[in-house]
């Protein structure tokens, strides 16, 4: 193979590339262009950080990992500010009658929810009743011919509560 020398006018224009790409994108835009092609700028991600401190990172690498930001050490002279005894106990006050509150609330709730079972008991209990009233019925004196009837027959069957029967019956 054969090396072929390029002439002198394209090694000077190859450099003047390669120096307008060393320079930062914002000086390149603010030249006055030398050739007739405008050079756009691109946009480059820069890395950021969502915590409430400020970014963590520094910045990016060719890869386009990010390195972090040097922890920075406390300050010597911190000042340090213990409750005293008042703050403390207020502070625990207003603890145990947060705590009673939420126990009185669950308990209410509990409450309601047992009364409302109860409540719901005593409607199906009164509607069954009602039922009970409203129906027709044949009374039944020989009970031994049940024996003979078909099985849908004696799910059909059933007995009234007393207290129906001798109002509907008057006995």
């Amino acid at each position: 193979m054969v090396k072929k020398n390029k002439s002198p006018k394209i090694k000077q224009e190859q450099q003047t590339q390669k120096q307008e790409q060393k320079k930062p994108a914002a000086v390149v835009a603010e030249q006055a262009p030398v050739k007739a092609a405008t050079v756009e700028v691109a946009y480059i991600p820069q890395p950021y950080s969502l915590s409430k401190l400020g970014p963590k990172t520094i910045g990016k690498a060719k890869s386009g990992k990010s390195w972090n930001v040097a922890s920075k050490r406390a300050p010597r002279h911190s000042v340090y500010n213990p409750k005293t005894w008042e703050e403390k106990t207020e502070q625990r006050k207003k603890l145990k009658a947060l705590k009673d509150r939420v126990a009185e609330a669950k308990l209410k709730k509990k409450q309601e929810k047992q009364s409302r079972a109860v409540q719901l008991r005593e409607k199906l209990k009164r509607k069954e009743l009602n039922q009970m009233k409203s129906a027709t019925y044949q009374l039944i004196k020989d009970t031994t011919k049940i024996r003979k009837w078909s099985k849908k027959a004696k799910t059909q069957l059933s007995k009234l509560p007393a207290e129906i029967f001798y109002q509907k019956f008057g006995k």
